[in-house]
């Protein structure tokens, strides 16, 4: 493949919220800015309801990001006036490559860069969560397939963050290689290093909830909390693991959402209410990581991912992991030496795998540096954004382009 591109590529990174912008597309747009290349951002200026605003963050780490008028949901006003804004920003700032990320922002910006006939229109496919009754109707998921059918059409590449995803994206026919490509996930291993300095910072939080759990057994799980993830499930098998151990166990929550009322009082019903530590959000990833140093295990049952991160979060800092038997996050995680997967949405199954994992500390430390291993070996982001930059070439420097 050729790689004489010029060295000033310019590239619009769009997602839906800014927190999908701050977690997923950040750190692809260092990458591109340390080739040398010049990146825009944009995203919904919406506050969201379960989750806080990274605008300013995002803008603090360098970035440009343009605030669009973009509703989370369908809203045809809104979502032309979307378009509108996007093709104006396109046609002043002569993008090279439109790269949108989440259902929405996929498809206002590769209407709005088709329009304007940008040279390299990619699209990462986060998640197709079609037919799953929790999520969507029938008629819904009929006429969100078609709508996605229909923005492949004019779609140059379509990046799928699992093996799961892209074959889901073939049975559907959105696309076939080489418009369609799994390019994998990665986590930040800078980060999420249990080796990093950043890993024994003793701030506020951190310092108090090393008080609040010493001498116990630490179940960790970071999510949004809404029902997907499956924490109701997590607080079923906390309460019931409790009793069966001979030291407190701690289950303590890293991330905030409309579902976490719910969640606080049935940890109260199940009388684990001073066990369970609900944390909210936290935006630094570096407090987050020292969080995880907490953990003797990472637990969450999670009913549907698009790739899992967390997991591969959680292994990379040597924490054993118990998650849902179920693709692709049995993909992330393994099975034997390197995790624990139990059926999903069996709360006595993943009692079952706490109990056993926090009475046996070798079994611990066997599973948590197998998969630290594979994390590094399989999960680095770095590699994933040399996929994607890959793919960025691959269409300029076709014929077509």
């Amino acid at each position: 493949m050729s790689t004489s591109r010029p060295a000033d590529l310019r590239v619009l990174l769009i997602a839906t919220q800014s927190g999908t912008l701050y977690t997923f597309v950040l750190p692809l747009a260092r990458h591109l800015e340390e080739l040398g290349h010049h990146v825009t951002l944009a995203c919904s200026g919406d506050p969201q309801p379960d989750v806080p605003s990274y605008h300013e963050t995002i803008e603090a780490a360098g970035f440009e990001v343009v605030r669009l008028d973009l509703a989370r949901q369908i809203d045809l006003g809104r979502d032309r006036s979307a378009v509108r804004q996007l093709r104006a920003l396109i046609r002043e700032r002569g993008f090279d490559v439109v790269h949108t990320h989440n259902s929405k922002a996929g498809i206002v910006g590769r209407l709005a860069a088709w329009r304007e006939g940008t040279p390299c229109v990619v699209h990462t496919n986060l998640g197709l969560p079609f037919f799953k009754s929790s999520l969507f109707s029938t008629l819904q998921s009929v006429t969100y397939l078609a709508v996605e059918f229909l923005a492949a059409r004019v779609t140059h590449r379509i990046l799928c963050i699992s093996n799961a995803e892209f074959e889901k994206a073939r049975r559907f026919r959105i696309a076939r290689p080489p418009r369609l490509a799994e390019i994998g996930f990665g986590a930040r291993l800078d980060i999420f290093d249990p080796d990093a300095d950043h890993v024994s910072l003793n701030g506020e939080q951190v310092a108090r909830l090393r008080r609040n759990v010493d001498g116990g057994i630490v179940v960790g799980c970071v999510a949004r909390l809404v029902r997907e993830k499956g924490v109701d499930c997590l607080i079923e098998a906390v309460a019931e693991a409790a009793p069966q151990l001979d030291r407190p166990l701690h289950l303590v929550v890293v991330g905030d959402g409309p579902e976490r009322s719910a969640l606080e009082r049935q940890a109260g019903e199940g009388g684990i209410q001073e066990q369970v530590h609900f944390l909210g959000a936290i935006t630094d990833p570096r407090v987050v990581a020292a969080l995880y140093g907490l953990f003797d295990l990472f637990v969450l049952p999670t009913r549907w991912e698009s790739f899992g991160v967390v997991f591969a979060e959680a292994m990379a800092m040597e924490i054993p992991v118990v998650a849902p038997d179920m693709e692709p996050v049995r993909t992330v995680v393994g099975q034997g030496p390197t995790g624990i997967l139990v059926p999903p949405d069996d709360s006595s199954q993943f009692a079952a795998a706490i109990v056993r994992l926090a009475g046996d500390p070798d079994l611990r430390r066997r599973l948590g540096r197998a998969g630290a291993e594979r994390s590094r070996e399989r999960w680095d982001e770095r590699h994933v954004h040399a996929r994607v930059y890959a793919e960025y070439l691959s269409v300029l420097d076709s014929p077509a382009s």
